[in-house]
């Protein structure tokens, strides 16, 4: 109600924002802060530290250290974020400090490698019933590089998939996929 009577009160704006952020909804604290050119992050962190290779992640982050997050280059963040699928949990937090500035935390889960010991046998384990081997490899050499691959050895439908993908020339909007695909397959549809 205080907007509609002044849409351009810092106050009532700056409030908003305040409880957006409260409730963990830091778009919608964004989309009000950014009216009266807030928040502005001091430093950008992350924690854990992701094993992704630093200038890879840097290229992910739209938003800079030192400069106004708007809203745009925080949504361009996590569509970069994601287009690399080597995150599959992650979120941000938004610290502030004293002068009205804030320190912008990344919080992630990363997938690396082989995984865990449990998403080891998890991925033997599930194709079992299906006569089916999974291999998947994720964030080679900390430069997002996936490669996903699995194999059925059932007799009537053998099938082999594969497929490398990895950001173009280091950018985190390109995606690049190569996959191949294989099969030698029986059906009886009478």
């Amino acid at each position: 109600r205080a907007l509609k009577l002044d849409a351009n009160d810092a106050y009532t704006q700056n409030f908003l924002a305040t409880l957006y952020l409260l409730e963990e909804n830091l778009e919608a604290a964004l989309k009000y802060w950014n009216l009266s050119q807030k928040p502005v992050v001091d430093q950008v962190g992350s924690s854990p530290q992701p094993r992704l290779k630093a200038d890879l992640l840097d290229r992910a982050f739209a938003v800079a250290p030192a400069s106004q997050i708007l809203l745009k280059d925080f949504r361009n963040t996590q569509a970069w974020l994601d287009h690399l699928e080597i995150f599959p949990s992650y979120r941000f937090e938004l610290r502030p400090k004293p002068g009205g500035q804030f320190d912008l935390l990344f919080h992630s889960i990363e997938k690396n490698g082989w995984g865990s010991r449990a998403d080891r046998i998890f991925a033997l384990a599930r194709g079992i019933p299906l006569l089916t081997a999974h291999l998947d490899l994720f964030n080679l050499k900390g430069r997002a590089i996936n490669l996903e691959s699995w194999a059925s050895f059932d007799a009537q439908k053998r099938h082999a998939f594969s497929e490398i993908s990895a950001p173009l020339g280091g950018r985190p909007s390109w995606r690049g996929r190569f996959f191949v695909d294989g099969r030698q397959e029986n059906w009886g549809l009478s």
